[in-house]
């Protein structure tokens, strides 16, 4: 008789999001503001900053951030910037100002949202990125 052979499951739970990138030259609560008023969001600055590690491990670097929990399109938002207190969020892309995190994104249309955002006269470019292209995104953990 042939033996059975062993089947592993193996579940990807890592939460997979999209992301676009801003270059813009305002300052944070502008630009919250300006994507509050362009797309009827209700972005708010919260209270807890957002924890990465440093690339040695020892150390921690704290961004602000705000965030938005949009029902009618089933996502959480989250709007950093990359830049803050002289370190970079996102050390792949320097060139970024700003990153909207779509997460648990059901209806959100990402490339209409991008062609609106090059519209603007405020925002100088939009890009659209996968959670794969950042090296931090293990740690984009918004509470």
């Amino acid at each position: 008789m042939k033996k059975n052979g062993r089947y592993i499951l193996t579940i990807d739970e890592s939460e997979h999001f999209d992301v676009i990138g801003l270059c813009s030259g305002l300052n944070d609560y502008r630009v919250a503001w300006l994507l509050n008023q362009k797309f009827s969001w209700k972005l708010e600055h919260c209270t807890s900053p957002l924890v990465i590690p440093t690339k040695k491990g020892a150390n921690t670097e704290v961004f602000d951030y705000y965030s938005f929990s949009d029902e009618d399109m089933g996502a959480l938002l989250y709007v950093l910037k990359n830049k803050q207190n002289g370190k970079v969020l996102c050390s792949e892309y320097p060139q970024l100002d700003y990153l909207i995190v779509f997460k648990e994104n059901q209806m959100a249309e990402i490339d209409t949202i991008v062609n609106d955002l090059r519209s603007m006269s405020q925002i100088i470019a939009a890009y659209k990125y996968s959670d794969a292209d950042f090296s931090v995104s293990e740690y984009l953990q918004f509470q």
